[in-house]
């Protein structure tokens, strides 16, 4: 395994770690928000991987290191 390999696999985890921080602060920050029906109330996010899990083993992960999952 060489360097750029270990750096992108790195490089992959702490955006994804970036993805469920953001999250979590987004809905800590807007929780108490009120909506005037049931469908403008706050929905909590939730960050899914496994599209992105299941693409790069699909090609071994060599397009997608150092990107951030998009939801």
């Amino acid at each position: 395994m060489s360097i750029n390999n270990i750096f992108g696999i790195a490089a992959s985890a702490m955006n994804a770690q970036m993805v469920r921080m953001n999250s979590t602060a987004s809905n800590m920050a807007n929780a108490g928000t009120v909506g005037s029906s049931p469908d403008d109330a706050f929905k909590a996010k939730r960050p899914v991987f496994e599209a992105l899990l299941k693409q790069s083993q699909l090609t071994q992960g060599s397009q997608l290191q150092g990107q951030a999952p998009r939801f």
